[in-house]
């Protein structure tokens, strides 16, 4: 029999753990680049699930059919060694210092904040592994990787438990010691039918080589085993299996140096996702004497120059910390400004169960349905741009208010949705028609509302038209879309920051009211006003629009545990991009600008930050749309009503 190997550094541990288990069996270890040749020929192949979509069966294992590859787990366990970080860099290289690829969080973040090498060994106390929240990482690593034996079809909670007894059972996060990789490999012979031998011998590990990751002492007393800060890497030695010892004081020293010499400033998602624990080291920092104020010490998200001035704009990150955070499985909703559909897209995008209860006649084809604008919300309600419109739409679909506006005719005869004006495109040919459409539209809203689990909602504006009559707010002005302007009947209407806060209060009672447990992440579209009704500049009415919604949400978001506020309008409109971020008519929002914002909202709220260097978020430049959801942004249709303010519009001489 001939057996290929498709993995990374565990390759040689699996094949050795192979021939040793089958006796005689010929084992190929095939390169990560082009490995089709090596495994043309082979009966069985292994294949880690790092590499599995990209492996299997297509491209590289046609021959072979399914019954003959075999889904090995890839092995990550951090429970051992929180501390470790594996962190790419500007330009796809890791962050290299004395260990290689492997650094310390502890001594990454003293070396940002300042910290001396000798104040440094003082965060390497038994008491930092509580203050930094270690203890989470042996929950959640033994849960991916349980979650990972079982995709791979093996009984996962025997085989930790197992390992367990012989802790610790690997040498760094991601190099278990070979009895695991041995038991793995037995496991899935044995799961096949195979006859396997269980040689009773311990030979040389061959990950060994690669270096020992210590267990530190506030770790390893919970375990009762020895502790140390001990680091075996560097280059080897002569006549042995272990690297080189490089002692605590070595391994801080060389990591300064090496970070000293960094052109840009270091990068690390871990510091960015759990800046609240790193600074309680803060606290096994020795006191200087000094004329320090209470500003010092604080994260360096809290000054200017470490936190924008010193980061390259497409690196910059607003969120210090989420409220939440969002599972696959939640039932997301969205609405608001024509901003608010970039969200929506990045949700679909990313795999998340983005709600939609008015989704396209089947009969329909992708083109028709783009078209007639379904998809760009959770429902057909089109833009949503103030916080009372935001009320009236809940207090519509639960019969707490009927408009007198029901339709308004088209200068084609056609009738249309006073408040849904562009939704359907054809129009309707009664204004029956209209107001049966409407209808079955609310009973729509009625199951977002009652079935969603978070709301994302974009405030867009606070200049409006209402009616004299009864107060209803329309998206655009009478006679603009359809209808036609009644100075007796419509009134120009521009919300204070108080009123629209009192709205978003009001709208959130009734969605809670009908939907308890309803989460909201509020934000504020960063797109400037096509147009101003008010007698001013069109630019002091923006900045006065994107400031009272901005004043609002912050009031909503710090009176409600169930609110967050995302800075989606910060990232765009922030001078720190000099600019980059809109088009020539500076108020466009180009795709680089919309992926970072997108990426900056999948780190904190889509759980984007696997502490694996294949999950490291690439690097965004001037021109390109970077980051895994950049690609949904380019040329994706955008409806905004409010851009029919700047058509066929004569400003006065």
């Amino acid at each position: 029999m001939k057996i290929g190997v498709y993995s990374n550094c565990h390759n040689h541990s699996i094949g050795l753990a192979l021939t040793r288990a089958l006796p005689g069996v010929e084992v190929v270890l095939a390169p990560l680049v082009q490995p089709r040749e090596a495994l043309a020929d082979c009966d069985l192949a292994f294949i880690q699930s790092e590499y599995w979509h990209e492996a299997h069966p297509r491209e590289h294992l046609g021959h072979l059919s399914p019954m003959s590859i075999v889904k090995l787990p890839t092995f990550y366990f951090p429970g051992f060694h929180p501390d470790l970080i594996m962190e790419m860099q500007p330009g796809g290289a890791f962050l290299t210092g004395p260990c290689g690829s492997y650094n310390s969080s502890i001594i990454v973040h003293c070396f940002k904040h300042g910290w001396s090498e000798e104040e440094t060994m003082r965060a390497f106390r038994p008491e930092a592994c509580d203050l930094l929240g270690f203890e989470d990482y042996w929950v959640e690593g033994r849960r991916a990787l349980v979650r990972d034996l079982v995709d791979c079809g093996l009984d996962g909670d025997r085989l930790f438990e197992g390992w367990c007894r012989r802790s610790p059972f690997n040498s760094s996060v991601n190099h278990p010691h070979f009895h695991v990789i041995e038991d793995i490999v037995t496991a899935m012979l044995e799961s096949r039918g195979m006859s396997v031998a269980r040689p009773e011998d311990s030979p040389a590990d061959p990950l060994v080589t690669h270096g020992n990751w210590p267990v530190y002492p506030g770790i390893a007393e919970k375990f009762g085993i020895e502790g140390s800060y001990d680091f075996h890497f560097g280059a080897p030695v002569p006549g042995t299996a272990i690297k080189t010892l490089i002692t605590l004081p070595e391994f801080i020293a060389g990591s300064f140096e090496a970070y000293r010499a960094l052109p840009n400033p270091i990068l690390c998602r871990r510091l960015d996702s759990r800046p609240e624990h790193y600074a309680r080291l803060e606290s096994l920092r020795p006191r200087k004497p000094s004329r320090a104020h209470v500003y010092s010490g604080l994260p360096a998200s809290s000054y200017w120059r470490q936190a924008v001035a010193e980061t390259e704009y497409p690196e910059l990150d607003p969120v210090v910390s989420a409220k939440f955070t969002l599972d696959k499985a939640d039932a997301i909703a969205t609405a608001g400004s024509c901003f608010a559909q970039h969200v929506a897209r990045a949700l679909k995008a990313a795999g998340y169960n983005y709600l939609d209860v008015e989704p396209a006649p089947p009969e329909l084809s992708p083109e028709a349905a783009e078209a007639a604008n379904y998809g760009l919300f959770s429902a057909r309600y089109g833009n949503v741009y103030t916080a009372r419109q935001l009320l009236q739409l809940v207090r519509r679909a639960y019969g707490e208010f009927t408009p007198v506006d029901r339709a308004w005719p088209r200068a084609d005869g056609r009738f249309v949705d006073p408040f849904r004006p562009q939704i359907d495109p054809e129009g309707h040919e009664t204004a029956e028609a209209v107001i049966a459409a409407a209808d079955a539209h609310l009973a729509a809203v009625r199951r977002l509302v009652e079935s969603c689990d978070v709301l994302v909602f974009t405030l867009g504006l606070t200049e409006c038209w209402e009616s004299r009559v009864d107060g209803a707010v329309f998206p655009v002005a009478p006679g603009v879309a359809a209808g036609a302007m009644d100075a007796e009947r419509h009134a120009f209407r521009n919300f204070t920051a108080g009123e629209v806060a009192a709205d978003l209060a009001a709208a959130l009672a009734l969605l809670r009211a009908r939907n308890p447990g309803l989460r909201v992440i509020l934000t504020v579209s960063p797109v400037p006003l096509v147009a101003t009704y008010e007698k001013r500049h069109v630019l002091v009415s923006t900045i006065y629009s994107k400031s009272a919604l901005r004043c609002a949400a912050e009031d909503i978001a710090r009176a409600h545990d169930f609110v967050d506020y995302f800075p989606s309008y910060e990232l765009i409109v922030g001078h720190y991009n000099f600019g980059r971020y809109f088009e020539q008519d500076l108020r466009s929002v180009r795709p680089e600008g919309v992926a970072h914002v997108m990426r900056i909202f999948g780190r904190h709220y889509l759980g984007q930050r696997d502490e694996t260097p294949a999950a490291a978020p690439p690097r965004a430049t001037e021109g390109e749309s970077a980051g895994v959801l950049a690609e949904i942004h380019q040329g994706a249709k955008v409806l905004c009503d409010e851009e029919l303010l700047g058509q066929n519009a004569q400003p006065a001489e």
